[in-house]
């Protein structure tokens, strides 16, 4: 596996079909595998379409005349290869039935992701070869997504175009649009996407935006948008807004997604969580288009959607923001007002939180001070794998520097010697305490069990296989804790070759759960999402921080699988935040310990389903535009309208 490849090549095969199988196992989805076809006289070259499970099970058509047939499968250092690779030449019979197999499992299949895809193909039972291909790299296109950004978005206008040659076009509420006029270049670019609007804006006004608080005083319309000269409106932008609010109710504020253009080129799609008030205040993720009721805005000028936000925030603490998931604009990708952003975002926290400028660009980061460091109860279950919990131990006590904290073992019955010689070594320091619950592995027991325990304000939950690798690590956890309006804190995990192992926790991934951007390499992410402090639903129980006080046990029934999930769930709906941080990052191994029983992962996951549908089929905090077939925030390949 040099570079990083498997590389198979296979020579002289006989005319046919042939069945190229195996078992690739990796943390990210291998959308990159190649099949190469080298003729006397040409050389041929696909896709070789791999599901998410890693599971190779295609069949390639060779001709006459095949010198080599090469398998080319780039890895990562955490993949695995379960099953070698093979190929094998499949009789007639057996060709048809592998067609016929493959298409009427997607024909019959009750899965709803599954019945979404179906609606995009064209089937035919009379063209079992090519059914069977359009099948094959339509389960590939959803796990891989869409390459080309301005492909995906026509094909989402199309979907939009398809609904409103429908639907009767709403008139209310009225709408002002002021179109903020600079030098005037780029004027007539805005004026003609306003101008092929399919629903047009009950007034436009063209003005300067020093002179935009006098025409608001004069203005009568329900709510208002700001359009700055240069940006290009949808055509049905303001339909949608329109019917949106007739949908959703009369919000105070209204914001949508958008796409950067690089002079005509869509250069990338901003597809925007809903509201998440702590990613905003690093980042200013909203941008444009923002609507925001008339009779709210006393600003005698515009300066950017991300003050004038602040400002209503500060002035209406129950300000209602609502988010229309649905690219509505196109602007040229511009960071201004930086220094004038940093200190209005200063001016809002007052002395709740400092601000400063970020190591990463267009963001900020925000300290809230605490006047103590309450005592934290580190929870560690663990059971055997010596080589595990010493390192995870000993690199945390090295490295530690939070002031005061307790470790509590929960040992679930370890039976190796260099543990438990471990164990009586860790006696002598008085900050740790070993714990024995000897019971069949349930990790939310051994869970309740500890936290029951505990004596600090604070609890920390961390697996036996995560590594400490900086100082502050708890510190920062702990600041957030603080917060009264927090609840549960993650951390950033990362896999030991440095790419991520758990950035948050995404709903609905697969009809379930993941961790988001798993597997992608560290950096800034999707639209900074792996630099700045943001909300989710949930993050891991791997490392996860709370004050006792809020705690609710684990919910014993999800022995193994998504207790954490559950329980961040719980937290969220008695109106506390779930909040992930990336300035709080340890190294996880992952399930080192755990071993897999499939039938109770199915029976946990249908509970996770059953229980928790609404976010299942709806995370506010991922896009539904965003794909349901990875968690490297790439588009959704089959366009969802929100309306719809």
């Amino acid at each position: 596996m040099e570079g990083h490849k498997l590389e198979l090549t296979y020579e002289n095969l006989d005319k046919g079909y042939y069945l190229i199988r195996g078992l690739v196992k990796s943390e990210r989805a291998l959308c990159s595998a190649q099949l190469m076809l080298i003729y006397n006289n040409k050389q041929e070259s696909y896709t070789l379409p791999i599901p998410r499970s890693g599971k190779i099970n295609h069949i390639v058509k060779v001709k006459e005349g095949l010198k080599k047939l090469i398998v080319s499968i780039p890895t990562t250092p955490n993949t695995e290869i379960k099953q070698n690779v093979v190929v094998k030449k499949l009789s007639l019979i057996e060709t048809l039935y592998h067609f016929y197999r493959r298409v009427f499992g997607v024909i019959f299949s009750k899965d709803a992701l599954t019945q979404g895809m179906k609606k995009t193909l064209r089937l035919n039972l009379f063209k079992p070869e090519e059914s069977y291909y359009k099948v094959s790299y339509a389960r590939h296109k959803r796990i891989c997504g869409s390459k080309s950004k301005a492909e995906w978005l026509e094909n989402y206008r199309k979907v939009e175009e398809k609904y409103w040659s429908k639907i009767q076009k709403p008139k209310s509420p009225s709408l002002l649009l002021i179109v903020l006029k600079d030098d005037g270049k780029s004027l007539e670019k805005t004026m003609n996407s306003v101008r092929q609007s399919v629903c047009i804006p009950d007034r436009i006004l063209v003005c300067s935006r020093t002179s935009v608080g006098s025409f608001l005083e004069k203005a009568s319309e329900d709510y208002v948008l700001f359009l700055e000269e240069g940006e290009v409106l949808e055509k049905y932008a303001v339909c949608l807004f329109k019917e949106w609010v007739n949908r959703k109710g009369r919000h105070d504020v209204f914001y949508a997604d958008h796409y950067h253009l690089s002079g005509e080129d869509v250069e990338e799609i901003l597809l925007k969580p809903d509201w998440s008030i702590d990613y905003f205040l690093e980042y200013d993720y909203v941008k444009a288009p923002v609507f925001y009721r008339r009779d709210l805005l006393r600003i005698k000028e515009f300066a950017s959607n991300y003050e004038i936000l602040l400002e209503l925030l500060k002035e209406k603490k129950d300000l209602s923001i609502s988010h229309i998931p649905s690219p509505m604009l196109g602007r040229q990708e511009k960071e201004n007002r930086y220094e004038q952003k940093l200190e209005k975002l200063k001016e809002y926290l007052g002395g709740r939180g400092l601000v400063y400028p970020s190591k990463k660009p267009h963001t900020f980061r925000v300290v809230y001070p605490i006047d103590r460091y309450p005592k934290v109860s580190i929870v560690i279950p663990t059971k055997d794998k010596a080589e595990l919990i010493k390192g995870c131990i000993t690199s945390l006590l090295q490295l530690t520097d939070y002031p005061d904290y307790e470790v509590l073992i929960v040992d679930n019955g370890s039976k190796e010697e260099e543990v438990l010689r471990f164990y009586e070594d860790l006696k002598k320091d008085q900050r740790i305490k070993v714990l024995t619950l000897d019971i069949p592995f349930n990790f939310s027991k051994l869970i309740n069990f500890g936290v029951s325990k505990a004596e600090g304000e604070v609890v920390c939950l961390l697996n036996n296989d995560t590594k400490v690798i900086q100082k502050d690590w708890l510190k920062e956890m702990v600041m957030h804790c603080m917060r009264e309006e927090v609840g549960v804190v993650g951390a950033k995990l990362l896999y030991p070759d440095g790419t991520i192992q758990h950035g948050g926790v995404i709903m609905g991934i697969w009809n379930g759960t993941d961790h988001a951007f798993k597997g992608v390499r560290d950096g800034d992410g999707y639209m900074f999402r792996l630099s700045t402090v943001q909300n989710y639903l949930a993050v891991t129980a791997a490392c996860m921080a709370f004050r006792k006080s809020i705690f609710q046990e684990f919910d014993e029934s999800f022995e193994v699988d998504f207790n954490d999930v559950d329980f961040c769930l719980r937290v969220l709906e008695k109106g506390y935040r779930i909040l992930w941080t990336p300035y709080s990052a340890l190294i996880h191994f992952e399930s080192k310990t755990k071993t897999k029983d499939k039938e109770k992962t199915k029976r946990e996951i249908e509970r996770l389903r059953k229980k928790w549908a609404k976010y299942i089929q709806r995370d506010p905090y991922y896009n539904p535009n965003l794909t349901l077939y990875d968690t490297n925030f790439s588009l959704n390949p089959y366009p969802t309208y929100c309306l719809e």
